[in-house]
């Protein structure tokens, strides 16, 4: 599919809120509501938009996300469609993809405990322990998602809140609650009147309680999964290793990505790794170009990196 400047503001505009109207959609792109109702409908049918994502915050359902990348061995495309979609159906799973490079497969798991993710992990080996070489893990401690403002080809605007941390927070949660948050991250565009519907409940009621979750930071943000294939342009994950742990020195580090239009979210982990980057580049030649600027500028930040492509997203679901 084509995409042209309106079809890039359209998806600026889902990216920075996936829950707009299509009333003021179409007054971003500078077009009618119900040519924003076609043009949307088109992107999410051809493919250029995955999906819409509602962005959770863990620590408020006193969770944790933890990063599993794994490196196959002698795992035939058979084995791995097997593990894959054996891992989808799994209800800890909040993020699966497809990768290249050191690791073939990376996934997320939302955890209470660290006993689930043991159990997880012990489940995984006993069953394709054959086909397994090696894991490494991680602890989301903090993630940023920025909005892609190479979109519409303009600078990156001020920097926003954190999406989600770690850290625990006194958030109390009612069934209704959970109900609505598992029923936006299923569908983030749901109609609040579908929603009521669903949950029995008079709208009203859906709005007011969708508006708690977003000031509680229960909910963080509404965005979307793009199709880098349809769009012909790369996903990239990095993979950081620092040297230098000076806070003044990482703050630098991560304000400088903060402001690289191509840079669209970031990750500070606990792990065998300190930081990820997601890169989303026209071409190798323009993630080299990115990644040369960054490591000639702190190189006193990264000790190395590793580089992995992200080739397919089959699960994105922060609260399934």
């Amino acid at each position: 599919m084509k995409v042209d400047k309106k079809d890039r503001k359209l998806l600026h505009a889902l990216d920075e809120n996936s829950r707009l109207t299509y009333t003021q959609l179409g007054r971003i792109a500078g077009i009618s509501q119900e040519t924003a109702r076609y043009r949307v409908e088109q992107l999410f049918k051809k493919g250029v938009i995955q999906q819409a994502l509602t962005i959770v915050d863990p620590g408020k359902l006193h969770a944790v996300f933890y990063k599993v990348l794994l490196r196959f061995h002698n795992a035939d495309t058979a084995k791995r469609e097997e593990i894959v979609k054996r891992l989808i159906s799994n209800p800890l799973l909040v993020w699966l993809a497809e990768l290249d490079g050191s690791y073939d497969l990376g996934l997320v798991i939302k955890v209470e405990h660290v006993t689930e993710l043991d159990a997880f992990m012990e489940g995984l080996y006993q069953q394709y322990h054959l086909f397994i070489s090696k894991h490494d893990l991680s602890i989301n401690l903090k993630g940023e998602y920025l909005l892609r403002d190479y979109l519409v080809h303009t600078s990156r605007k001020p920097q926003r809140e954190i999406s989600y941390s770690a850290e625990k927070g006194g958030v109390t949660l009612d069934a209704l609650d959970l109900s609505i948050l598992r029923a936006l991250c299923r569908y983030p565009r749901i109609p609040v009147a579908a929603l009521a519907k669903e949950c029995d409940v008079a709208p009203d009621t859906i709005r007011n309680r969708m508006v708690r979750l977003l000031q509680n930071r229960v909910i963080t943000k509404y965005t979307i999964v793009l199709n880098h294939d349809a769009l012909n342009q790369l996903h990239c994950k990095i993979l950081v290793y620092a040297s230098d742990y000076d806070p003044t020195h990482i703050s630098d580090f991560l304000h400088y990505c903060q402001s690289l239009s191509r840079v669209v979210y970031i990750i500070k982990a606990l792990g065998k790794w300190n930081f990820e980057l997601d890169i989303e580049s026209e071409s190798f030649d323009q993630f080299r170009d990115v990644m040369m600027d960054l490591t000639k500028r702190f190189s006193h930040v990264i000790r190395d990196y590793d580089t992995l492509i992200v080739r397919k997203i089959h699960k994105y679901n922060l609260y399934p």
